[in-house]
């Protein structure tokens, strides 16, 4: 999964912003289990803090950018992190 992000509303605030159109087609409880969710970066739209709250128990692995593993250490993810630098690559099992 590539930057989950399951807000009405792209802004960090309600205000202001514009608000997503379309509703989620299927429910977040429902999904199976997720081999990897990959953060491309972490500004607001890409960077989720309710999906990363909602898909934490469902996750095997978070891969993001070196910086960005600090957000979901603080979000209490800690051990299914793996951070990333430039070109480095990961293989993910599933």
């Amino acid at each position: 999964m590539l930057d989950p992000v399951f807000t009405d509303y792209t802004p960090p605030f309600r205000f202001g912003g514009r608000r997503y159109s379309e509703q989620m087609p299927i429910e977040i409880e429902v999904f199976p289990e997720i081999d990897a969710v990959l953060i491309s970066h972490d500004h607001y739209d890409h960077l989720d803090y309710r999906a990363i709250k909602k898909l934490r128990n469902k996750v095997r692995k978070f891969l993001v950018p070196l910086g960005v593993g600090s957000h979901l250490e603080r979000w209490g993810d800690t051990e299914r992190i793996v951070e990333l630098d430039w070109w480095e690559e990961v293989e993910v099992l599933t």
